[in-house]
């Protein structure tokens, strides 16, 4: 169990420093790295005990804030959809958790679905409403309004550089070497690939282009 708390902390503490460098794509990784280290029921063999009821609570809850912290690192990708499927998972846990209502508004109107933002905003009230007999915070009310006269502001996305690498060519006299080539191409990409803000065009068509043209080349 100690193995598992450490190995979350880290997952987090890796997560929160992408985030501040602004690296949404590794902070995703990270958070999802978290995320199925959270799974499970955390100190199932002492759940009867009182004095587990605290840690589980506090497990669960950073469980839920990792769902949200996944949310928006989703919706700074433009990936609203992910966005929202995250929010969904965290308001099935905790149905009167109103900031979570706040994010899927949010959500749902950056993504042009205004009409899915007031809808949240409605269940938001009957949860509150059954949940914890009060209503909705100001800050909610706020929302809703500004989404209803479309006030609010479109956010800008991260926009990943769209890299293409070139297949490298065989100037060897054995042509028995184009594996070679082939292979330190695919090994280019696939770095390539691990660095946030970089995204890989077309790696399947690259790699079917190298081999079409040394096929044409070879008649």
């Amino acid at each position: 169990m100690l193995d598992r708390c450490t190995r979350v902390r880290s997952a987090e503490q890796e997560a929160r420093a992408a985030v501040e460098a602004g690296r949404w794509m590794n902070a995703s990784e990270a958070y999802r790295s978290a995320l199925d280290l959270y799974r499970g029921e955390f100190l199932a063999e002492d759940r009867y005990e009182e004095w587990s009821i605290a840690p589980r609570e506090e497990w669960r809850n950073r469980y839920l804030a990792v769902l949200e912290y996944l949310g928006h690192c989703q919706s700074q990708l433009g990936l609203y959809k992910e966005a929202v499927r995250y929010c969904r998972q965290v308001i099935a846990v905790q149905p009167y958790r109103e900031a979570t209502y706040r994010d899927l508004m949010r959500y749902h109107y950056q993504s042009g679905e205004s009409g899915a933002a007031l809808k949240d905003y409605q269940s938001c009230l009957q949860s509150l409403r059954e949940h914890l007999n009060v209503g909705p915070a100001p800050e909610t009310v706020a929302l809703r309004e500004k989404i209803a006269r479309h006030e609010l502001p479109q956010e800008k996305v991260f926009d990943p550089l769209r890299v293409a690498v070139l297949p490298l060519a065989n100037f060897s006299p054995d042509p028995n070497d184009e594996y070679f080539a082939d292979g330190m191409t695919e090994e280019m990409i696939a770095q390539l690939s691990k660095i946030d803000g970089f995204r890989i065009i077309a790696r399947t068509s690259i790699m079917q282009s190298a081999k079409g043209s040394r096929r044409s080349g070879a008649n």
